[in-house]
């Protein structure tokens, strides 16, 4: 069976990482996760996803600067 879609996970909290992954990969979609944003922009190239859950709370990355987090064809709300 082929993955709904990929989504990735940009949060710092293991617990909650892993209570999201479990929820979706139950549902079909394929996830991958990161604890900052250098480890998320590395791992783009690796498998693009059609979804990126971020935190707002990144200890490399203040509220006001999510914004600036480049991922190519994506757009923030």
């Amino acid at each position: 069976m082929s993955a709904r879609g990929h989504v990735l996970i940009i949060d710092h909290d293991a617990r909650r990482t892993g209570t999201l992954k479990k929820n979706l990969t139950n549902n079909g979609y394929s996830v991958g996760s990161a604890e900052n944003r250098k480890d998320a922009l590395a791992s783009i190239p690796d498998r693009e996803p059609n979804l990126v859950l971020i935190t707002t709370s990144l200890p490399d990355t203040t509220p006001s600067a999510i914004s600036l987090i480049k991922f190519p064809g994506f757009y923030f709300l």
